[in-house]
């Protein structure tokens, strides 16, 4: 048998052997694989132990009978939010739904609860979730940044998107069941509100909490000890999980430790206990909308340290990054039942994701919980002043100040600032400075439409100045 011959019957064997290989992989092509590769634009399944709702959740909750009125920081006692997301699926499926009415401006009933979130939230968010396909609705919503219910009225709610309140009016509507759980609320067990209140012979227009003495301060300690070196590896080795083996290290002159993998991804800790994440932009197909995105960064917030308690979604923002838009989903928390204001000295917050396609490109961690081997030292509680005591005439020298007013009359630009408050509540001021053997402060938090003034509760000085 001559060479020639050779070279084709092993030519013929290799074909043969080609086809039978790969008979055996379409053999083993799982059945779902082709519905898997097309699913690039599906949306992205919620993770089982994501409880959305836990996490898209108001602020606070205004209660409002026309006698009595107070304000709380949750409803765990309640079923307040459950209840009213019933009653926005049933509304926004409603085919006789209408919106009646537009308002200008934050407008509330006479009696009514009002569940405040703590900026306008996307109702895409809202409406994907429930399974509500009407793109004319989240057109006509936009936004929505706190949803109110009358207490005497039975088929309409109220929506306001930051801008305007929407009535919607919903035949198949069933209020009966919150309604009568507010009429049983008792207000004597929470706290109570003045009205009528003024500031230096001013009258505000927002009632104020009536408040003796408060927990102050708290002590705090980073999430993050960097002095742990098992618990830092470990948060490396559970992010780049089989690739670890090929991640460098770099410990800074500073303390600052960084994880860096193919120059991409790249995990900074810092001394202070912040972890900041960053991984490259892609261009990708899939034009990811907003509630697609959210949903990405819980599931990566559940698989890198998990979420905070007590934590909520508190801003939405649309950002562009080489030439790709995307999504900032900021997170905070409360301590003690009330929300943390953080300086603006920093730029970071408790927690921040940014979404592009369906791909996490930043992850920045800044949780700060009570130090509970300071407990002795956090039994009693101070005295606060009123709300109506602050220094407001330092408000007054900023405005003077900023505006450049040459020829400033103070009684009546004091006026015009107190009528322009909105909100007046107590809060923790984190100051996060450092990662241990920090306090949160307690605060008079005065806000206006375009400014929030931080004022210590015990003394009533102002310590910070912020933009919203």
């Amino acid at each position: 048998m001559n060479k020639g011959k050779i070279k084709n019957y092993i030519l013929i064997l290799m074909v043969i052997v080609c086809i039978f290989l790969s008979a055996q992989v379409w053999v083993q092509i799982p059945n779902n694989y082709f519905e898997f590769v097309s699913s690039g634009n599906k949306e992205p399944e919620e993770d089982q132990y994501i409880d959305l709702w836990n996490i898209v959740r108001p602020e606070k909750y205004t209660l409002d009978s026309g006698e009595e009125y107070t304000v709380l920081y949750n409803d765990n006692d309640y079923e307040f939010w459950n209840k009213t997301l019933e009653i926005l699926k049933t509304c926004f499926s409603d085919n006789s739904l209408q919106i009646s009415d537009v308002y200008n401006g934050d407008i509330v009933p006479n009696k009514y609860i009002k569940m405040d979130f703590s900026s306008q939230l996307p109702a895409e968010i809202f409406l994907k979730k429930m399974d509500i396909k009407n793109s004319s609705l989240k057109d006509k919503i936009g936004n929505i940044k706190n949803i109110t219910i009358s207490l005497s009225q039975k088929e309409s709610i109220y929506i306001y998107n930051g801008v305007n309140t929407l009535k919607l009016v919903c035949e198949n509507l069933d209020l009966d069941s919150i309604q009568r759980e507010i009429s049983s609320f008792n207000f004597d067990e929470h706290t109570k509100y003045n009205y009528n209140e003024n500031i230096d012979g001013y009258k505000l227009m927002v009632p104020i909490p009536d408040v003796e003495s408060v927990l102050n301060p708290i002590f705090v300690k980073s999430e993050i000890d960097i002095s742990d070196s098992d618990y830092i590896q470990k948060i490396a080795k559970d992010y780049y999980k089989e690739d670890y083996d090929y991640v460098r290290r770099f410990d800074k002159i500073s303390g600052d430790i960084v994880y860096v993998y193919n120059n991409e991804k790249i995990i900074n800790i810092f001394q202070n206990g912040l972890l900041d994440f960053y991984d490259a932009v892609e261009e990708s197909e899939n034009d990811n909308g907003v509630y697609s995105s959210l949903i990405e960064a819980l599931k990566f917030i559940d698989n890198f340290l998990g979420f905070p308690e007590n934590g909520y979604l508190s801003r939405v923002d649309t950002i562009q990054k080489e030439g790709n838009f995307g999504y900032k989903f900021v997170f905070s928390y409360k301590v003690k039942d009330k929300p943390i204001i953080f300086s603006q000295i920093r730029e970071e917050q408790a927690l921040e994701v940014e979404v592009f396609g369906n791909k996490v490109v930043s992850y920045k961690r800044y949780i700060r919980n009570i130090d509970e081997s300071k407990k002795d030292q956090m039994k009693n509680e101070k005295n606060v002043i009123s709300a109506s005591e602050v220094d407001f005439d330092f408000i007054v020298n900023l405005y003077i100040k900023e505006k450049e007013i040459i020829e400033p009359n103070h009684e009546e630009i004091k006026k015009n600032l107190v009528e322009s408050i909105q909100d007046i509540h107590l809060a923790y001021f984190d100051l996060s400075r450092k990662s241990k053997e920090q306090q949160l402060l307690i605060v008079w938090v005065v806000e206006t439409d375009t400014k929030r003034y931080i004022f210590n509760a015990i003394t009533g000085m102002l310590r910070e100045e912020q933009n919203k």
